[in-house]
């Protein structure tokens, strides 16, 4: 076990390197640049994800094999369609002692999310982590956050699916003020070439 979490751990932080690889990209401007910097990215990450993969106890329990090959050959290439999925909330209260939990289901690997969250007035606790059979991944620490005069973004990679992104916008430590939050995450898979060019 504590292999599994030492590899997870590992695939975590090559994520992360290839995230911060991609979002130094979008300060470039020369559009080919940035698109072969996240191809690169999603390659890295996706590469880190196989190399540490372990079937879950339930798919290596299961029946038959048909739900472990689903999730090692990854989408159907005949099907594959690679749309961009928009999630938006604009001016969603979040109640005085609350929180505010938007989950968000990521099926193809090597998925940038990319969000952009803000607020009328006053902070909140902000924080995301990615949930997978084999256990809970915290992609940005809760902690809290004023985004009323400059959104908060960041941009990631899943690389290991299926994948539910929760998005975690908290007021428990406020007893009065309701709080006001906007959020918009872009969910982009990653295109038929490079799904192609990653199957061996």
């Amino acid at each position: 076990i504590e292999h599994i979490i030492m590899a997870e751990k590992e695939a975590q932080q090559q994520q992360q390197k290839a995230a911060n690889a991609a979002t130094t990209a979008t300060k470039t401007t020369d559009p080919k640049r940035l698109q072969a910097m996240e191809a690169k990215a999603v390659a890295e990450a996706t590469a880190t994800a196989d190399a540490s993969y372990i079937p879950s106890a339930s798919l290596l329990n299961a029946p038959t094999a048909a739900p472990l090959l689903k999730q090692v050959d990854g989408p159907s290439l005949q099907s594959y369609e690679g749309k961009e999925s928009v999630y938006v909330g604009r001016s969603v209260p979040v109640a005085a002692g609350g929180t505010l939990k938007v989950p968000i289901q990521v099926s193809a690997p090597g998925s940038v999310v990319e969000y952009a969250v803000e607020n009328k007035t006053h902070d909140f606790a902000f924080g995301i982590t990615a949930e997978r059979e084999e256990g809970i991944t915290i992609v940005k620490e809760v902690e809290r956050v004023d985004a009323s005069k400059t959104a908060i973004t960041g941009k990631f990679l899943v690389g290991s699916v299926p994948c539910l992104i929760q998005f975690s916008f908290e007021n428990d430590y406020s007893w009065y003020r309701e709080k006001v939050v906007s959020y918009r995450v872009t969910v982009t898979p990653p295109s038929l070439d490079t799904l192609k060019a990653g199957r061996r």
